[in-house]
């Protein structure tokens, strides 16, 4: 596949045709065990703005920094210390914009579907996402 390898994080382009099946399949499933389309909607709009985030770490190629997947592996990986890993590990640290699971075993299998995490992985001064139409936000400390 062209984007297997570690450096192919810089290639990944929200109009790809891989970029855009992978969207519209998350979105499907996000509204067939969702709330109809309003959280497919909603689900669409932020899978955008990663993908809008990630072309945007992508182009920036400052001091020939590369964006990787991972950080490369070994003392002499291709690029050492100008690459940029942008996928994180979850850790007991707060979760940045673009950690995710390992595996998917790492998934709860008896989970619908979550589109409110209650905060967890909001970013440092950015606000939270808006909800989908008809949703109140949950309260501040309370149960969504």
């Amino acid at each position: 596949m062209e984007f297997n390898p570690n450096e192919a994080a810089t290639r990944i382009q929200a109009s790809d045709p891989y970029v855009q099946d992978a969207i519209a399949a998350i979105c499907q499933r996000a509204e067939l065990v969702g709330d109809g389309t309003a959280v497919a909607d909603f689900c669409r709009a932020q899978l955008q703005a990663k993908v809008d985030q990630w072309q945007a770490e992508a182009q920036n190629q400052t001091g020939g920094r590369t964006l990787t997947f991972a950080e490369p592996r070994g003392g002499d990986g291709p690029k050492r210390g100008t690459t940029i890993s942008l996928l994180r590990h979850p850790g007991l640290e707060k979760w940045e914009e673009f950690t995710c699971l390992n595996s998917l075993r790492e998934v709860e299998p008896s989970v619908k579907l979550i589109m409110d995490d209650g905060g967890l992985d909001e970013i440092a001064g950015q606000p939270p996402p808006a909800p989908p139409d008809g949703e109140q936000p949950a309260e501040e400390g309370g149960q969504p």
